[in-house]
């Protein structure tokens, strides 16, 4: 398995950071393409039996009417680092009886045993020590208790995308430090997640890969891209000038696009594992 990407000690607070940022833009433009996506977590999930629900990373709160829908007595926390993201989530919370909690993954202010369910939808590759992440999820499950995990395969290129990439090398934007903190490689495959998982004591009952397409218009795939992700962070490396010319530059060349250009083709990674009812003796 490769080794975890090297991180300074303040990049959940970067991360954390550049969400609350675009937290209205990830609402808006990305919330509703990945949505479907961590729907099909959710299917895989024992909801309806559960009393008590953490959905880890939540957002903007996307995912939480999914979740009440699946388990509409249980008690639902959503918690995110990301205190944009979570103003962002009030509405869905607010909505869905649900309560919002400011906590990082990695240290979970939460009790021991108490969860029934964890879900953890697009986040994990964004933590700088996943396997401890992993480890206090598993901490905080109930012996038996389920834990459920979306996160990105290998992401074949389209040409808008690529528009993006060749204008903001032209104008010398600079990398973006989000991006190269990710830890990716540890889970971009069921092979890859499961060992993870095992590695950490949590039984894996399944791990699967899924394709799923969406079609973008040159309008909003050029307002997502300007105005959140590592598109946006690249930008804003630029000076007025320079970024005033690569935007010009990206709104002309994705204009003359066929729709099959705009094509997103992801291949998702999941798995569904179980808490041991008895964690093993240390010796």
């Amino acid at each position: 398995m490769p080794d975890p990407v090297p991180v300074p000690g303040d990049h959940a607070q970067q991360v954390a950071a550049a969400y609350s940022d675009s937290a209205e833009a990830y609402a808006r433009l990305w919330s509703p393409v990945i949505r479907p996506m961590a729907q099909a977590l959710l299917a895989a999930l024992p909801l309806r039996e559960a009393e008590r629900v953490l959905d880890v990373g939540t957002g903007s709160g996307g995912l939480i009417p999914d979740i009440r829908a699946s388990t509409p007595e249980a008690d639902i926390v959503g918690v995110d680092r990301a205190e944009g993201m979570l103003r962002i989530a009030q509405a869905a919370a607010a909505a869905s009886s649900a309560s919002l909690a400011l906590m990082d993954a990695q240290q979970l202010g939460i009790l021991s045993d108490s969860l029934d369910v964890a879900v953890v939808a697009f986040v994990l590759f964004h933590i700088p020590n996943p396997h401890r992440a992993l480890g206090e999820v598993s901490r905080v499950l109930r012996p038996g208790g389920m834990l459920g995990i979306a996160t990105w395969g290998p992401e074949p290129g389209f040409p808008a995308e690529a528009i993006w990439e060749e204008e903001l090398q032209a104008q010398g934007a600079g990398p973006d430090p989000v991006s190269l903190g990710r830890q990716d490689k540890l889970m971009d495959s069921p092979e890859r997640l499961r060992g993870m998982l095992e590695g950490v004591g949590i039984q894996v009952v399944r791990s699967w890969s899924q394709g799923f397409e969406h079609q973008w218009d040159a309008a909003r795939f050029f307002a997502l891209r300007s105005s959140h992700g590592a598109c946006r962070r690249r930008l804003d490396t630029l000076e007025a000038a320079q970024r005033s010319a690569c935007e010009s530059r990206v709104r002309e060349r994705l204009a003359l696009l066929a729709p099959v250009d705009f094509i997103f083709r992801p291949e998702v990674v999941f798995a569904v594992a179980r808490k041991p009812d008895s964690q093993p003796q240390q010796g």
